[in-house]
């Protein structure tokens, strides 16, 4: 059986390469029923430049799919640190909840990324310019 999200991610792999110069392109959303942007994506697979270069195109750092996630959701539940730490200083809310009520910190907790659970908890970063 094939994964969904892999299908969705060859996809999107493939929209991204053909469309790198369309201006539109950090507004993205898959056609799929989840909603995802192409910052979920990045945040699914912990891709910071993916995702610097989305920022300064002017994608929306806390934007939501149809469950509520955001792409700190996602970088925190596959424990990208890095990740997790590039989008809270850039102004990511930590404090955002799913449609379940579960924030970033308990998809990490969940997952068993301790050292990102932590780095949720005690984070308090200044914004920085991408």
């Amino acid at each position: 059986m094939v994964c969904q999200k892999c299908v969705w991610y060859k996809s999107s792999r493939e929209k991204l390469s053909n469309s790198i110069d369309d201006p539109k392109l950090a507004g993205y959303r898959d056609d799929s029923n989840h909603g995802y942007t192409l910052l979920h994506l990045a945040g699914m697979h912990g891709l910071i430049d993916l995702a610097r270069c989305l920022l300064s195109c002017g994608a929306d750092i806390n934007a939501v799919n149809v469950e509520q996630q955001t792409a700190l959701h996602w970088a925190a539940h596959y424990g990208h640190e890095a990740f997790v730490q590039f989008l809270l200083q850039n102004g990511a809310r930590k404090d955002l909840k799913n449609s379940s009520g579960k924030t970033p910190k308990d998809y990490a907790n969940r997952a068993g990324h301790n050292a990102t659970a932590g780095l949720l908890v005690f984070s308090n970063f200044q914004r920085t310019s991408v």
